[in-house]
């Protein structure tokens, strides 16, 4: 009877929520904390697990943010808080890579990163969104895909040991030369011998 439970809170949910967006003005406080509560009972987590995810997901953001700032004492603190709003993950490590290099980075090159960053993010989505709309059934390649991760998850204990021999030269090369084509050429050439070899 669960998914019947389920059911029924979603089917409260969407009637809530189109009675909410109908009608805005007549929405009330207590229609929206019943489309919350009835949110809250399809996902089945308690608002306590939620505020806490997003706490600890925007308090690391906060520190990464605070680290940035003490590269940019120099500028101003609104030009500190507009760079450290739009600080991702990856653009925090471009900038540590930049910092491992060099000095001082220019604050304008951090703006630049950040911004690269969004456009990317923003051309991608609408890129593999169109791309998408292409395809005929995107739930077969995710099928594909979970298979084909699952499968070899399944027989990491069957692989044999030359793989793992492989591995070493190939991290080699990689920490040697710094090439990502000329690593994973290496190390498909490497395994490819290994088998035919042995």
């Amino acid at each position: 009877m669960l998914w019947l439970d389920s059911f029924q809170s979603t089917y409260t949910l969407r009637n809530s929520l189109q009675t909410t967006s109908a009608s805005p003005c007549r929405s009330t406080v207590t229609d929206f904390v019943s489309s919350i509560h009835n949110l809250k009972t399809v996902v089945q987590a308690p608002v306590a697990a939620i505020a806490m995810t997003v706490f600890l997901i925007n308090l690391r953001l906060f520190l990464l943010s605070l680290h940035a700032s003490t590269y940019f004492r120099h500028t101003s603190l609104w030009y500190n808080i507009g760079m450290s709003s739009i600080l991702t993950d990856e653009t925090y490590g471009v900038l540590m890579g930049e910092l491992a290099h060099t000095d001082k980075v220019n604050p304008m090159w951090m703006h630049g990163n950040n911004l690269n960053s969004y456009v990317a993010w923003f051309v991608g989505t609408v890129v593999g969104t169109a791309l998408g709309g292409l395809l005929p059934n995107p739930e077969i390649f995710a099928l594909i895909l979970s298979s084909v991760v699952t499968g070899k998850v399944g027989s990491l204990p069957q692989i044999k040991w030359l793989d793992f021999l492989a591995v070493f030269p190939t991290a080699w090369v990689a920490f040697r030369y710094r090439n990502l084509v000329g690593t994973v050429l290496f190390g498909v050439v490497l395994i490819a011998i290994l088998r035919l070899v042995f």
